[in-house]
């Protein structure tokens, strides 16, 4: 018996002494392994480079860190950190947190010259909520560039997204709005609507109207609908919308935006969660 309780104290010691040698490591700035980040292709991407887990700094005065400078800037070339800042850097910035839904951002409005496509066989609708998932790994935009390459038939088919959500794309989409992002047309030219400023992609309404949208704009004999981001089972529901206190859809809300939307009458060939 007095053995084994010897045992078992020299373990507890033993246990102790390893701990403190790992906080006395991390306190003297042992190095930790980096999270790999998305790498930028040509055509899609923008080539910026990830930032940290809370993004990169943006040094923009009230985006990003509060504690921005020029100096801070290590997802911008070098020619955008001397030159004067235009509306565009401002938004391929970083979204600001903790927004405000506001029901007139809901409003999808077309690019200038962009009208109702014709009738095709197929619609793919995809709804991305980007979250942390594209803020800090450009999971969305490298799922995009898949699409890019998936060499699909634009002739019978449209492949809409509708991006939100997150602080950060990877991809060249403004994070300062919500888009509605045409795979078949070429990069830099695939934005072809967006709302007024951020909307919340966890509100049922802001769903309705991508779904309004896309049948007025993208008619089809047959239509699908994909919801990608993260996913939280019957309980927490579907999404999480950095920009709005990580709002999700629950399954009612999802319920009454397919209610109120075209889609009431219409019946989708499926609806599916990358989540």
């Amino acid at each position: 018996m007095m053995k084994r309780a010897q045992k078992a104290f020299l373990s507890i010691l033993l246990s102790a002494a390893l701990l403190a040698g790992c906080a006395s490591g991390a306190e003297s700035g042992a190095s930790q392994p980096e999270e790999s980040s998305a790498e930028a292709s040509e055509g899609l991407f923008d080539g910026e480079e990830e930032g940290g887990e809370d993004g990169a700094d943006t040094g923009i005065p009230g985006v990003g860190s509060e504690e921005n400078t020029e100096e801070t800037q290590p997802g911008l070339p070098e020619e955008q950190k001397e030159r004067e800042w235009t509306e565009e850097d401002y938004s391929r910035a970083m979204a600001k947190r903790n927004q405000e839904y506001d029901a007139a951002n809901t409003v999808i409005t077309s690019e200038e010259g962009i009208s109702p496509a014709d009738p095709k066989e197929y619609t793919l609708l995809i709804y991305m909520v980007g979250s942390d998932l594209e803020s800090r790994g450009g999971k969305g935009s490298r799922d995009m560039k898949e699409i890019e390459e998936a060499g699909i038939d634009y002739s019978r088919t449209n492949v809409v997204i509708y991006t939100g959500g997150t602080r950060k794309w990877t991809a060249d989409i403004p994070c300062d709005t919500n888009c509605v992002v045409d795979m078949s047309r070429e990069a830099g030219q695939r934005v072809t609507a967006r709302t007024p400023a951020n909307a919340d992609m966890g509100a049922p309404e802001t769903l309705t109207a991508f779904l309004n949208y896309a049948d007025e704009y993208y008619p089809a004999e047959h239509t699908s609908l994909i919801f990608w981001d993260h996913g939280g089972g019957p309980l927490d529901g579907y999404g999480v919308d950095e920009l709005f206190n990580a709002d999700s859809l629950l399954s009612g809300e999802m319920d009454r935006a397919l209610a109120a939307s075209a889609f009431s009458k219409k019946k989708l060939d499926f609806v599916g969660f990358d989540a």
